[in-house]
């Protein structure tokens, strides 16, 4: 899991870290009375906020250059988005180990993707070669929680039983889990290489409902 450290996101491999501002971090003196949770500080005491939990889906697909590959990745994942810090966050699910926020839910999924984007450039960097690379990816997907699901399960119950107001995103009904394809572009003929491997199915973000 992710720890939390000032100014920075530190996976428990410390060759991973992708930076988080301090200014939404709480000062030392307000840290007492809180709880280590999916790596991000939570209050114990429960919190009023305005903004429901939306579990999402999101798509993404991504060409990464590493030590002599290029590999096409494709995967689907979980997020929840919820208010967190003053700010919306975007948490991973699968993949549980990214978070990133944003003074709106659409800046915040923006953020959550470039950040996803960058892990994936940082395992390409860390890999000896596709095969690596490619393992690395597909179990970067899988890690997640039990809390980080749960909390997915709930607030899809909470939509699903017409508890939240309407939101304006495209619903998915169907239970769909992670997902990941990562293919060695390295020698891939001509034909192989189009812009279509660059966007993703739903650029945009679906809420599972």
């Amino acid at each position: 899991m992710a720890a939390l450290a000032r100014g920075r996101l530190q996976r428990v491999r410390p060759e991973i870290r992708r930076p988080v501002p301090d200014s939404v971090l709480p000062t030392e003196s307000a840290v007492s009375g809180r709880t280590w949770r999916r790596g991000l500080l939570r209050t114990i005491i429960p919190v009023v906020t305005p903004m429901q939990n939306l579990p999402l889906y999101f798509d993404l697909r991504q060409v990464v250059a590493g030590r002599g590959f290029l590999a096409a990745v494709r995967m689907r994942g979980r997020a929840t988005c919820m208010e967190d810090f003053g700010s919306i966050w975007v948490y991973g699910v699968n993949p549980g180990e990214i978070a990133h926020h944003g003074p709106d839910r659409k800046t915040a999924y923006a953020n959550f993707r470039q950040f996803l984007v960058g892990v994936l450039s940082d395992l390409a960097e860390d890999a000896a070669d596709f095969a690596e690379f490619r393992a690395a990816v597909t179990d970067f997907l899988e890690e997640t929680d039990a809390e980080s699901v749960d909390e997915w399960t709930e607030a899809r119950r909470e939509i699903r039983g017409g508890r939240v107001p309407e939101v304006d995103l495209p619903r998915v009904s169907e239970d769909l889990g992670p997902e990941v394809e990562v293919r060695d572009l390295t020698n891939a003929p001509a034909t192989e290489i189009t812009p279509a491997i660059n966007e993703p199915h739903y650029p945009q973000e679906r809420l599972a409902a």
